[in-house]
């Protein structure tokens, strides 16, 4: 009776994985992609001069000239009146730019 029962309870247990794995494949995975025109590929810009530079000492200038320029010190007192500067020049062009 006991080989029986063990015999059933292999059975069933062999059944339930079986149906598992037909279950498991049936399962349809779809993956896609779409690509139109040239979009996949990267935009690149090239510059070429068209004539030579006059002055050849701009083009080789030291990195630590130009860093001093954009990130150096400036005074408080010297940026606030240049901010004036710029918004008396902006407010007598705008009434002639109106006309």
């Amino acid at each position: 009776m006991n080989k029986r029962l063990g015999l059933i309870a292999i059975t069933w247990l062999v059944i339930g994985w079986t149906h598992n794995a037909v279950a498991q494949e049936d399962e349809v995975v779809n993956i896609s992609a779409t690509v139109t025109g040239n979009q996949e590929q990267p935009k690149v810009l090239y510059i070429v001069p068209w004539k030579q530079a006059e002055d050849k000492t701009i083009l080789y200038q030291q990195l630590n000239t130009r860093l001093e320029a954009v990130f150096g010190h400036v005074e408080r007192r010297e940026h606030i009146r240049q901010l004036e500067l710029l918004n008396d020049l902006a407010v007598a062009e705008a009434p002639a730019t109106e006309k």
